[in-house]
């Protein structure tokens, strides 16, 4: 069993490690305390620039110096009298200590709960007090530099502002101008690459027009030849068979009685065509008026198409054209799954202000040109499919021939003509027309392109209205 002098001695060992904790922890607590109200006086009376108090400040080191001394006194009293008793007990303590370990952990305890409670008694006391001098003095310096702070501020801020809108001015100016330079020079460097662009591809386009153009009418001009030839053959083959007939001479048959001179075979009517001159006899211009007016005819409308300056009036004038050629003409836009009408020539007025709209197998044929991305020919009779069929709006004729004609813009079908012979008199012959509306869908796509090259250049109407058919002068490069 521990004796009371270990005990009393484990228990002022204690006390004096609790004083030496405490005796630390309050000095900090105080120093903080007075350390932050210097601190808090000092940035009160900086920024006041007037002075501060001086009995404020007399008041406030008296009462540092004061706490200060009489805590030093107190500490070192205490740290002394720990010292000399620590010396003597250290020994004996440690020597004992595990023996006494249980019973001094129980007093321990009650001495350190006591010990505490006196303690934090006394540091909440030196606390409050510190704390309600300290708030006290602080909150009349806070009070007076806030005062003086927002006046400062507030002029500071009024200065700070003017100079920012000053400079924010100059600034944005600058800017602006920077950016407008080379805002101008970025659209002159994009309008010259355009520009450029624009006429590479108007070039490329009038020679593949041109070519198209040529090939088409060379195809009309063949046909044409043929037609005619085989049409006098038979007009001086029934002209030999009534001579024939009269003279009651048996007639042998075109081989036989045909005169010498005549064509009598596509391949010969297409050299001479070639050649540059008829062989069917056809009279002493040596060419089919009727052929040279539907050549002209043609030439006509490509002019025409190239003078259209916009979108809507290109597409009207090649629904128009197409009309005069057959007898009537639809054009239908592809938006999405569907092909919507847009405009109509030669039907009547309820299906011109109906604009119907086309989808799946209603679309005939029509569907079909756009899918496959080619012109198709519709000859009677119809196919039993349903995509050989005219579409449903035309209400065409058994006996009818149409033509669907996809107009393509950068290699997409994105617009479809439709036309048809249905208003037209006699027997139908689509060979008459149809190669002049595929033509003229075919020019009307190189035509989109130019129109649309010159838009993205940003060129004006006047040059973009320039001719793009065949006789058109190359651009200059």
């Amino acid at each position: 069993m521990a004796t009371d002098q270990d005990r009393q001695q484990a228990v002022d060992a204690l006390l004096d490690r609790l004083r030496e904790e405490t005796d630390t922890a309050v000095r900090g607590f105080v120093n903080d305390v007075v350390a932050r109200a210097d601190a808090d006086r000092q940035r009160a009376l900086d920024a006041a620039r007037q002075g501060a108090d001086a009995a404020v400040q007399a008041a406030v080191d008296a009462a540092r110096k004061d706490v200060r001394g009489e805590l030093d006194g107190l500490l070192e009293a205490r740290l002394q009298e720990a010292e000399a008793a620590h010396g003597k007990r250290v020994a004996a303590l440690e020597a004992k200590l595990a023996e006494t370990r249980e019973q001094a952990e129980a007093d321990r305890a009650a001495a350190l709960a006591e010990a505490r409670e006196r303690a934090d008694a006394e540091r909440e006391a030196a606390a409050a007090e510190a704390r309600a001098t300290a708030g006290a003095e602080g909150a009349k310096a806070l009070a007076e530099a806030r005062q003086a702070a927002a006046a400062e501020q507030s002029a500071a801020l009024a200065e700070a502002r003017d100079l920012a809108d000053a400079e924010q001015a100059k600034t944005l100016a600058e800017a602006r101008a920077r950016a407008d330079a080379e805002r101008a020079e970025a659209v002159a460097g994009v309008r010259q690459e355009a520009a450029a662009e624009q006429v590479a591809a108007l070039s490329r386009a009038r020679k593949e027009a041109a070519a198209e153009q040529a090939e088409a009418l060379s195809r009309v001009r063949r046909e044409a030849a043929v037609a005619q030839a085989e049409a006098v053959a038979r007009a001086q083959e029934a002209a030999a068979q009534a001579a024939a007939n009269a003279a009651g001479v048996p007639y042998g048959g075109a081989g036989a009685g045909a005169p010498s001179g005549v064509a009598t075979s596509e391949g010969e009517v297409r050299l001479a065509f070639d050649s540059g001159h008829s062989g069917v006899g056809s009279g002493p211009a040596g060419g089919d008026p009727e052929d040279g007016a539907r050549v002209s005819q043609i030439l006509d409308a490509v002019r025409h198409l190239d003078e259209q300056t916009t979108l809507t009036s290109l597409l009207e004038a090649l629904t128009e054209r197409a009309a005069a050629y057959a007898s009537r003409a639809a054009l239908f836009i592809r938006i999405g799954g569907q092909m919507q009408g847009w405009r109509f020539a030669g039907f009547d007025s309820a299906m011109e202000n109906g604009a119907p709209s086309l989808n799946g197998t209603g679309s005939g044929f029509l569907g079909r040109a756009i899918d496959e991305g080619r012109a198709l020919v519709l000859t009677p009779p119809p196919g039993e499919d349903e995509l050989d069929w005219p579409p449903a709006f035309a209400s065409l004729p058994p006996d009818r021939s149409a033509i669907a004609v996809p107009v393509s813009v950068g290699g997409q079908p994105m617009v479809a003509l439709y036309a048809d012979d249905a208003a037209r008199e006699g027997p139908s012959t689509p060979s008459a027309w149809s190669d002049a509306i595929e033509l003229l869908a075919r020019h009307a796509g190189c035509c989109i392109e130019a129109l649309t090259a010159n838009h993205a250049a940003g060129l004006t109407p006047a040059t973009s209205a320039r001719a793009t058919g065949p006789d058109a002068p190359e651009p200059a490069q």
